[in-house]
């Protein structure tokens, strides 16, 4: 008898604690829901409700381009390539053949002159000089028949190789006779070379997606992925059938102040040089202007030759250049010759 008491006193302790437990958390249940009717009340009206997140299953579509191969396929040889040939005496002045002797062609020789003479005031460390440019308009025509950057958005940097040396021989432009292997600006590839020449490093920024960024810059310019800066394509992956990752057809943009960011991210350093040719490079070409180590210069490739070239937004980019103090390089003024062919 006295052992069932004990177990019936237990149960009744264990009951009681329950129904005090109980009555503690309805108040605090009351206490909490009070303050959350007052923290309620004092939220705006339209804010929008958050909506429970739809949990994927293996059934779910992916919107996923899933990727063919990350390595080139084509057996087409680079059109381009094959007949450029960089001047044997790359390093000097004298190779800016296609530039005019006077105006921007001799400011950058003297920018380039200081920055590599180490008993100089303006020298930089070859670590330090970093030249970052534009592509479309920049280095290569962009008034025509432009590559689709968002068709490219769904492949890779290979695939997007592979597309070109497939269309290298298709028109840009036909009334100009201008193919696809021949926009790019000779004064620019003599400017890339001498710069190269002169141990600067350089980086292509394009508001372009990374995987035609990268292809524009290698077909022409025989340069590596890790020198090029473009919008970042968005990924997404699938597992179903082994890990597959590929792009979705978005991507986060690379214009503007986001081209600051994106070199900032990338390279870690101010750049002391660059080139551009559109409003959506000032931030950059501004950015660079403002560099506290060392001497810096920002040049606008300008499109005022309406003959050789195409003419646009001539006024405006003078405009730019005289606002933020940047180099305006007509190309009427310093282009002896503008395409390569």
């Amino acid at each position: 008898m006295r052992i069932k008491k004990n177990i019936t006193m237990v149960i009744c302790a264990a009951v009681a604690a329950t129904t005090i437990l109980s009555g503690c958390t309805q108040n605090n249940t009351q206490q909490n829901t009070s303050k959350s009717e007052a923290i309620s009340s004092e939220a705006p009206t339209e804010a929008p409700a958050t909506e429970a997140p739809v949990e994927e299953t293996e059934d779910s579509p992916k919107d996923i381009f899933v990727n063919e191969t990350f390595v080139s396929k084509s057996k087409k040889k680079n059109v381009y390539q094959k007949t450029y040939k960089a001047s044997s005496n790359a390093k000097s002045p004298d190779s800016l053949k296609s530039w005019n002797q006077k105006g921007v062609k001799k400011q950058i020789v003297n920018f380039v002159k200081e920055a590599t003479n180490p008993k100089s005031k303006s020298y930089i460390p070859p670590e330090d000089r970093i030249v970052v440019t534009d592509i479309d308009g920049t280095l290569i025509a962009e008034k025509a028949k432009k590559i689709d950057n968002d068709a490219m958005t769904k492949k890779t940097p290979a695939e997007v190789k592979d597309y070109l040396l497939e269309h290298q021989n298709d028109y840009f432009d036909k009334d100009k006779k201008l193919k696809y292997s021949e926009i790019v600006y000779q004064p620019m590839v003599e400017m890339y070379d001498y710069l190269k020449a002169n141990d600067f490093d350089i980086y292509f920024v394009s508001g372009n997606c990374n995987s035609l960024t990268y292809a524009w810059a290698n077909y022409y310019f025989n340069a590596d992925y890790a020198h090029s800066i473009g919008s970042n394509l968005i990924l997404d992956y699938d597992d179903t059938d082994g890990l597959k990752m590929g792009p979705t057809g978005k991507y986060e943009g690379c214009w503007n102040e986001l081209k600051s960011y994106r070199i900032y991210n990338q390279i870690g350093k101010c750049p002391v040089l660059g080139f551009g040719n559109s409003d959506g490079d000032v931030h950059m070409l501004s950015w660079i202007k403002t560099n506290p180590d060392y001497k810096s210069l920002s040049i606008m490739i300008n499109h005022d030759d309406d003959q050789r070239e195409y003419a646009y937004a001539a006024d405006k980019i003078s405009e730019e250049c005289e606002k933020n103090g940047l180099l305006d390089a007509k190309m009427t003024e310093n282009f002896k010759k503008v395409f390569t062919k």
